[in-house]
């Protein structure tokens, strides 16, 4: 999903948000 070079900022923000939801979980 990741194909520009800034989208890896957003994607890390987004996966941290993934892995804080599943930690909730």
């Amino acid at each position: 999903m990741a194909v520009e070079v800034p989208s890896t900022k957003p994607e890390l923000q987004v996966r941290k948000k993934e892995s804080f939801a599943s930690f909730q979980i």
